[in-house]
């Protein structure tokens, strides 16, 4: 969970990232997103992993938001 920042703000903004082209940037958003999140998850994700992010309002907290963070999986076949 977490909520809209003023621009000022210096708190993690996931609405705000929209894909990287580094290494460190794309690790820092992966590593926030795992921090903030409810669940404890093994998965990861890696450099030039193809990431969505869906986000919705959430009332717990004053601008609040929700926001589910998914990872492109390779389609397998049986």
């Amino acid at each position: 969970m977490s909520k809209v920042y003023y621009t000022t703000d210096t708190d993690f903004k996931y609405y705000q990232f929209f894909g990287s082209d580094d290494p460190e940037e794309f690790q820092n958003y992966v590593d926030n997103v795992k921090a903030l999140s409810l669940y404890e998850i093994e998965a990861g994700a890696s450099f030039g992993d193809q990431l969505v992010t869906l986000s919705t309002c959430e009332y717990s907290v004053e601008n609040g938001r929700l926001a589910i963070v998914a990872k492109k999986v390779a389609d397998t076949e049986e």
